[in-house]
């Protein structure tokens, strides 16, 4: 199986990419301050971390080796982002596209996980009734979804405009628990998660599974932000992904977790939601899995997911 190359462009708050490439003086020895990493850090933090650090190799010939430097406290999202408008306490962060962000920082127009994460698998009590009767979304709003506060409080507002039914609860909750003891029906969480880290709360046991028939796709696309005061370090970041996507480096670096969603979508429909949260001029083109071509249902939702052989 080969997939084809794609792209997911983002273009927003008035940032080109061409102007963040534009050749710029060196900025070597500078401390670059990015989030003290937790167990309690957003699911993506590792990887995102990861490509940072590729981005920053990359550039080093123009703006010399990274200092990097970790915040003395682990920031939650929320925080993070106000620190960037703020305060010199953080130079750079990885979050969702959302229209609530501070309009001063600046946006990164490269997805930095190309829209893997987007996939989203549903954990249910295997006790309970399959999900394989479900072809559209508007069917799931019936359903309890728990949302734990902190990263997953964006996929929770997403999943209500989208109509579902969601019970919010706090960052240290376990869902698998809130599974088992049927408080809730059903738990969303991004498929690439556990091909990112064992640190999970939701897991495929016995009684709590992935359910095998559905999978949900939310245009959920991940940028780097920076602080407005580090103009050249958005540069830099920006010069050193493209580079990355040239040489093919970050597609290696994420192949783990295309390869994981390939495997999740194997007998899976692929049911899409809309992302009605993201700024208007949010730009989203091509597709995340390239040679992934979903069939169309007649209610105009995404069937059987199938791929290109080549």
């Amino acid at each position: 199986m080969k997939l084809k190359n794609f792209a997911v462009v983002g273009l927003f708050f008035g940032m080109s990419l061409g102007v963040l490439l534009s050749p710029q003086p060196a900025i070597a020895g500078q401390p670059i301050m990015i989030n003290n990493p937790s167990d309690a850090a957003c699911w993506y933090s590792d990887t995102a971390e990861k490509i940072l650090r590729l981005a920053l190799e990359k550039s080093i010939s123009e703006y010399g080796e990274p200092n990097i430097q970790y915040t003395r406290v682990s920031l939650p999202l929320s925080r993070a982002m106000l620190e960037l408008q703020f305060s010199d306490k953080l130079d750079i962060q990885a979050a969702p596209a959302a229209d609530q962000w501070p309009a001063s920082s600046i946006p990164i127009p490269i997805p930095v996980f190309q829209g893997l994460s987007g996939y989203q698998k549903i954990y249910r009590n295997n006790i309970g009734p399959s999900l394989s009767w479900v072809d559209r979304a508007e069917q799931l709003r019936l359903k309890t979804t728990a949302m734990q506060s902190g990263c997953g409080k964006l996929l929770g507002d997403l999943l209500v405009r989208n109509g579902l039914k969601v019970r919010r609860v706090s960052a240290g909750a376990s869902l698998k628990s809130m599974v088992e003891l049927q408080r809730v029906d059903l738990v969303v969480s991004p498929a690439i998660v556990p091909a990112m880290t064992t640190k999970v709360d939701i897991t495929h046991t016995s009684q709590v599974i992935a359910d095998p028939k559905i999978m949900l796709y939310l245009p959920m696309p991940i940028y780097f932000y920076v602080s407005q005061e580090k103009p050249e370090l958005a540069k830099r970041v920006a010069l050193g992904m493209q580079r990355a996507l040239q040489d093919g480096s970050m597609d290696r670096l994420l192949s783990p977790l295309r390869q994981q969603i390939i495997k999740d979508l194997n007998g899976r429909r692929l049911i899409s939601m809309k992302n009605i949260n993201a700024p208007e001029n949010l730009q989203i083109t091509g597709s995340a899995l390239p040679g992934l071509k979903p069939e169309k249902s007649q209610s105009g939702y995404s069937q059987y997911a199938h791929y290109d052989k080549m």
